[in-house]
């Protein structure tokens, strides 16, 4: 069921990252087994940490050095 929800939405043209959060979302509503609150709840605090906040920075600092022509 799970595969299923996830190739429908993907096959909507919705991004990969989206559609796997969002067929998880709706198979566990659909289950019932928790609450859909506790599961967006562990979803951001998943990604609000400091090792997965520093990859984007990184890259961003890249970008700005390479436009700014201090990089080669």
């Amino acid at each position: 069921m799970l595969k299923i929800i996830f190739l429908l939405l993907m096959s909507g043209g919705i991004p990969v990252a989206i559609a796997m959060a969002g067929s998880a979302l709706i198979y566990i509503w659909w289950t019932g087994t928790l609450p859909a609150f506790v599961v967006i709840h562990r979803m951001v605090s998943g990604i609000d940490s400091f090792p997965l906040l520093a990859v984007p920075f990184f890259i961003l600092a890249g970008n700005l050095m390479n436009n700014a022509g201090i990089t080669n």
